[in-house]
């Protein structure tokens, strides 16, 4: 089982050679948005927003600092660590950056972001968000690339919330001997509260050259302080799961996806708000 793993790391870490659109690891960057299959374009309510729809960090009121640790497979030696941080600025501005790494053996992926966003009319929230990608394997392969995104949210109702954002929306290339096109990616995506207990998200998303991902999370609130999470996606096919618990001004959450090929990742988050 494991000699299998192994296998299909090994033809995923090609790929990513080959094609750059193949690169999905990085979008794992946080438990709670893990547990809901990523459905995560109209989310406006935690710090790991400065790396799913960077508008929705106009929601966040406080300072806030993530951390998280991801376990892609369940494979020894294979980590990824993300750090999350955002700023509100003085009237309708915010700020954010993370840092996301991964590393297997020589391998290396590797991204930092930084976002402005603003608000207008009191409810329409815009963002860009600078990405600095670097993948590197020893003595093999070095590229960087400088790749901009773009963000959007409105409430549609009270219960209501829209989201849609653009990733590479200036179709950037891989800075390397074959000058490779990165994919870009449109997430359009809702959040609906049918009560204060339930959020429901659901996503779609479309990258360039390949079919479209529908997405679905559930979060339930059955105590005070707890959260359960579930989730699905069918490109690729993923089933989620998660919980969370609020101490404080601290937020802990672990998740894990199980992927149709490649297996479970177990992912562990820790939040602070102040």
């Amino acid at each position: 089982m494991l000699f299998m793993k192994s296998i299909s790391l090994f033809i995923f870490l090609i790929s990513l050679i080959i094609n750059p659109a193949y690169n999905q690891i990085l979008t794992l960057t946080n438990a709670r948005s893990t547990s809901l299959a990523n459905a995560t374009a109209a989310l406006n309510d935690d710090v790991w927003t400065a790396l799913n729809n960077p508008a929705g960090i106009r929601g966040i009121q406080k300072h806030a600092l993530g951390v998280s640790i991801l376990r892609p497979f369940f494979l020894k030696g294979l980590n990824q660590a993300t750090l999350a941080y955002v700023q509100p600025l003085p009237k309708i501005h915010s700020a954010a950056l993370s840092l996301s790494t991964i590393h297997f053996g020589d391998y290396a992926n590797n991204l930092i972001a930084s976002t402005y966003a603003f608000t207008i009319y009191n409810k329409f929230h815009f963002a860009t968000r600078l990405n600095l990608h670097q993948l590197s394997i020893t003595n093999y392969l070095n590229t960087k690339t400088v790749f901009l995104d773009i963000g959007f949210q409105t409430p549609i109702s009270e219960k209501l919330y829209f989201g849609a954002v653009v990733r590479n929306i200036n179709q950037a290339h891989v800075i390397n001997e074959n000058n490779n096109v990165l994919p870009t990616t449109l997430s359009v995506g809702t959040t609906y509260r049918p009560s204060d207990k339930v959020l429901l998200t659901a996503d779609i998303q479309k990258t360039s050259s390949f079919d479209a991902s529908y997405r679905l999370g559930i979060e339930y609130l059955p105590i005070e302080y707890f959260k359960i999470r579930i989730g699905a996606s069918n490109a690729p096919i993923t089933f989620n799961v998660g919980i969370g618990y609020i101490y404080k001004k601290l937020s802990f959450d672990i998740a894990t996806q199980h992927h149709e090929l490649l297996g479970f990742s177990p992912i562990f988050s820790v939040g602070y708000g102040f």
